[in-house]
């Protein structure tokens, strides 16, 4: 086996340049993860309207313009721009097709939220971009590593467009899948754009009168990563197509998360008053106090700060929330709620407050350093769910020491024990119920904790010192790659 690979990832967004969710702050942190180990790593996205040329010195490649390949009865045309993940040497090519990505959103109307109805032939025409640009780079990776819904035609088409081409012979293709709730399809019509017939797929990867982007990539890669286990996971995107994972079990791996440790991390924050450690946390009260001084809230040791980072919870975590406000306000804490500037439906959170006086603030800033100060400040952080934009915040949450009050079904959260006094072992406070009161219990049991010391900073310190770097979790993420090329060799 390969101990340094080649290593092609395919994104249809990624951090800093475009991001939608989490999968965007994956993009950024793992190739960087992988880089660190000696892989030769390199990513490609869609060029969007909203990706900043200047700031990130998006640069052409004269032998990239004017790639050419035959969709329909017509030659499309794409150039391929290039740059480098900021403070990495991870080069970065972005496909640039004006009429599919020069448009105000990546995947839907900005001020609608209505997707695009061309969605399939944007995606399709990436994808085959991703395969054009390699062989006029004539770079050939060991492993195309392909993310979501959106890059699923990619093993589509090494298998059919491609599968004769000497050039992808020695190329395995590895493809993950996401946990949001969004699948996408495509058509009959959209197949023989492509150059294919409805009778060249395979006939698992239809669905009804058309065609699942999804099943493409599990039916057609190599090998599969899951984001979270379906079994145990049932808002996975995954547990969805749980028969058709089944067929393939040895060749499905549950893959881990990481954050990026350098930006957020206690130990080196800048942004932050005070930097601490597991080994002596006790500076995280300094922190605590300067963010309500920001805020012109009194600072009281004794009274705990609660925390709901609103853009990290889907509604029906903020219905339990709103639901149990009252008794939630009736315990000795100061609650800090995140939100955005416009309100969600449903939820006034910020005209209840005004009933709560100082004891509920909104913080509603935009500030980069905010974010970092709320989770230094924040003793305790309530995470009654997370949407799918936010599947890392709750690991920076324990690397900055905060102690959660969480769902069961919450991702990454799910193998946890609960903190026990008795052993001092543990991590936060669970609820099972979505009824609000056995989330206030929770609560109420994580403020007692917090107002003896020997709990809370026991709570503190078996929070961060959990590893969840990206550099931590790569060696799962090579043996699958490894597999995977052994399963490409085995199947050729």
């Amino acid at each position: 086996m390969k101990k340094f690979m080649k290593i092609l990832m395919v994104f249809p967004e990624v951090a800093p340049f475009s991001r939608t969710c989490s999968m965007a702050d994956v993009g950024n942190g793992l190739p960087k993860a992988l880089k660190d180990k000696g892989h030769d790593v390199r990513l490609i996205t869609p060029q969007y309207r909203v990706i900043n040329e200047r700031k990130y010195v998006l640069r052409d490649v004269i032998r990239l313009q004017d790639i050419r390949f035959p969709m329909g009865d017509q030659d499309i045309s794409i150039d391929v721009k290039s740059s480098f993940l900021p403070g990495s040497k991870v080069q970065v090519y972005f496909i640039d097709y004006k009429p599919f990505f020069f448009r105000d959103g990546l995947y839907a109307e900005s001020k609608t939220g209505k997707l695009y109805p061309d969605n399939d032939r944007r995606f399709m025409l990436f994808s085959r971009g991703v395969l054009e640009t390699l062989i006029r780079l004539q770079w050939q990776p060991d492993i195309i590593h392909c993310h979501h819904w959106q890059t699923g035609s990619v093993p589509l088409f090494l298998k059919t467009l491609y599968h004769k081409a000497p050039f992808f012979r020695e190329i395995s293709c590895f493809f993950q899948i996401g946990r949001s709730n969004e699948e996408a399809y495509f058509t009959a019509d959209c197949l023989e754009w492509m150059g294919l017939s409805p009778s060249d797929i395979r006939p698992e990867v239809k669905q009804d009168e058309k065609y699942s982007f999804i099943k493409a990539g599990i039916v057609y890669a190599d090998m599969l990563g899951l984001g979270s286990n379906p079994q145990t996971d049932n808002k996975s995107k995954a547990s969805l197509f749980t028969r058709f994972l089944k067929e393939r079990k040895d060749d499905v791996a549950v893959l881990p998360m990481g954050i990026d440790d350098k930006e957020w991390n206690p130990v080196a924050d800048d942004l932050i008053t005070a930097k601490y450690s597991d080994e002596d946390p006790e500076n995280k009260k300094q922190n605590t106090k300067a963010l309500l001084e920001k805020l012109n809230l009194e600072y009281s040791p004794k009274r705990p700060v609660v925390s709901l980072i609103e853009p990290m919870v889907n509604r029906e975590g903020l219905k339990q929330v709103w639901n149990a406000l009252e008794e939630l306000m009736r315990l000795d804490i100061q609650f800090l709620y995140f939100g955005l500037k416009e309100e969600r439906e449903g939820f006034p959170f910020k005209t209840a407050a005004q009933k709560y006086g100082t004891k509920m603030h909104i913080i509603d800033s935009r500030e980069e350093s905010m974010l970092h100060w709320l989770q230094a400040g924040t003793d305790i952080q309530l995470i009654p769910s997370i949407s799918d934009s936010a599947c890392l915040s709750p690991l920076i949450a324990l690397q900055y020491g905060i102690i959660p009050v969480y769902h069961a079904d919450v991702l990454h959260f799910e193998s946890f024990a609960p903190y026990s006094s008795k052993t001092g072992e543990g991590i936060g406070f669970r609820f099972a119920l979505t009824n609000g009161k056995d989330m206030v219990q929770s609560l109420r049991q994580a403020v007692s904790a917090f107002s003896n010391p020997r709990d809370r900073w026991q709570l503190v310190k078996n929070c961060m010192s959990r590893d969840f770097s990206w550099s931590s979790v790569t060696r799962k993420y090579i043996n699958c790659y490894q597999k995977c090329l052994s399963a490409m060799m085995n199947n050729r």
